[in-house]
C-alpha cells in the first residue's frame, strides 16, 4: 500500500542551531498529531520537543543523535494518509504557518 511522505522539520530559519538529542519514536511506530518524534538541544539544559503535525508511521530518522542541525531540517520521516496530509496542511495555513515543500 503506497502512502505519502511527509518529514518533521526541526522549527526556524537557517541561522537556529541545535543538536540532535534523541528520537523517542523509532520506525515503525505510529504517531499521532502532536506526539514527540524529536529532542533537540538548543542550549545549555534547554532541549525543544519537536511534534509531529500530522498522524502517520515513522519510516526514517533523517539525522543522527549528537548531529548538529539547522532551522529547516528534516529530522524525521513519516508515511501520511492523503486525507491527514490534507488536514494538516489545512491547519498550517489557518494558523498562517509556512509549509516546507515536498
Amino acid at each position: 500500500r503506497w502512502s505519502p511522505s511527509h518529514c518533521v522539520y526541526f522549527p526556524g530559519d537557517s541561522e537556529v542551531l541545535g543538536k540532535v538529542k534523541a528520537f523517542p519514536q523509532k520506525p515503525g511506530a505510529d504517531v499521532q498529531v502532536g506526539d514527540i518524534v524529536a529532542e533537540v538541544e538548543t542550549g545549555p539544559s534547554r532541549v525543544l520537543d519537536v511534534a509531529t503535525p500530522h498522524a502517520g508511521e515513522v519510516v526514517a530518522h533523517m539525522r543522527k543523535p549528537g548531529e548538529v542541525v539547522r532551522g529547516g531540517d528534516a529530522l524525521v520521516e513519516l508515511h501520511v494518509s492523503l486525507a491527514d496530509m490534507a488536514a494538516g496542511w489545512w491547519r498550517a495555513v489557518t494558523a498562517g504557518g509556512e509549509r516546507k515543500p515536498q
